[in-house]
């Protein structure tokens, strides 16, 4: 089954509900940079695998003022009277290097 523009939205109304339109009305938010730089010594060894997870670097992402294990981007994402306080590092990057040789 092919599914079109509209499809897709109401498939996501479906799912998601009023959320959606919120999403589509949000305003945009900078998520910051990502920089993976890895020295020689970083890559792994012959048929080994290594795993590692770069924090983004800048951008809106925070915490609540009070709940710090609460993730932001506004005021709003936060319980009742705390604030958004940006920390930078929206997201974090989870990725394996492996050598087949």
């Amino acid at each position: 089954m092919r599914l079109w523009g509209s499809d897709y939205l109401n498939r996501d109304l479906q799912v998601f509900g009023g959320d959606v339109v919120n999403c589509l009305e949000a305003e945009r938010h900078d998520v910051g940079e990502l920089d993976v730089t890895l020295p020689a010594s970083g890559f792994p060894a012959c048929r080994r695998s290594v795993s590692y997870v770069t924090q983004s670097i800048g951008g809106d992402g925070g915490q609540c003022s009070s709940t710090s294990s609460q993730l932001c981007l506004t005021n709003a994402d936060c319980p009742s009277g705390e604030t958004c306080t940006v920390t930078g590092g929206s997201y974090k990057l989870h990725y394996t290097i492996a050598r087949r040789s």
